[in-house]
C-alpha cells in the first residue's frame, strides 16, 4: 500500500513539475521574439526582430535608396509568399479528404501532391530572385559582408545560436565551390 502511494505522488509531482515548466518557458517566450513560431520562418529565427530585412539593412548599412528597393522587393516577395500560404492551405484541406478511408480517392491524392510540389517550387523560386534581386543591389563591400557572413554560419553548422539551418543573411550560402 505504501508502495503504491509512494508511485502515486511521485507520478503527480512529476506531472505538476512539468506542466510548471512548459508554462514557464512558454512565458519566458513570450513578447520578445522567442518561443515557438508558425510560417515559413518557423525554424529560423532570424533575431529578435519581428522583420529579419531590417536587422539585415542595419548590418549592411544599405543607403535610403538601397532600403526602399530592398523594401519594394520583400514586399511583393510576401504577397507572391502570402497567395502561395493559401493555396497551400486549400490543397493540404483537400488532401486531407482525398486521404480519409472511407472517401480514399489515390488519383486526385497524386494530382493534389502534385499541385503542392509546384507551388513549393515556385515558393522557392520566388524567395531566390528576390535574394538574388537584392545582392545585386548591394556595394562590393556589402556583398563581400554579406558573403562572409554566410560563410561564418556555414562553419557554425546547424542549429547554432538557436538556428536550424538559416545559411547566412538572406538564406546565402556565399559563393559556391566549383
Amino acid at each position: 500500500m505504501k508502495k503504491q502511494l509512494f508511485v502515486v505522488a511521485l507520478c503527480g509531482t512529476l506531472l505538476l513539475g512539468s506542466g510548471l515548466s512548459v508554462m514557464a518557458f512558454e512565458k519566458a517566450g513570450r513578447g520578445d521574439g522567442e518561443g515557438f513560431r508558425r510560417g515559413p520562418q518557423a525554424g529560423c529565427r532570424m533575431g529578435a526582430a519581428s522583420d529579419p530585412w531590417k536587422g539585415l539593412m542595419a548590418k549592411l548599412d544599405l543607403t535610403e535608396a538601397q532600403q526602399q528597393e530592398v523594401e519594394k522587393l520583400t514586399d511583393g516577395q510576401r504577397e507572391k509568399a502570402m497567395e502561395h500560404r493559401k493555396q497551400m492551405s486549400a490543397i493540404r484541406q483537400q488532401m486531407r479528404q482525398a486521404m480519409q478511408p472511407q472517401s480514399f480517392n489515390e488519383k486526385a491524392l497524386r494530382r493534389l501532391a502534385a499541385e503542392q510540389a509546384k507551388i513549393k517550387t515556385e515558393w522557392m523560386v520566388n524567395r531566390a530572385v528576390t535574394r538574388s534581386k537584392i545582392y545585386a543591389l548591394l556595394t562590393a563591400e556589402q556583398k563581400e559582408l554579406v558573403d562572409l557572413s554566410a560563410k561564418l554560419h556555414r562553419l557554425q553548422g546547424p542549429g547554432a545560436q538557436g538556428r536550424r539551418d538559416c545559411s547566412g543573411p538572406m538564406g546565402y550560402r556565399g559563393p559556391s565551390k566549383k
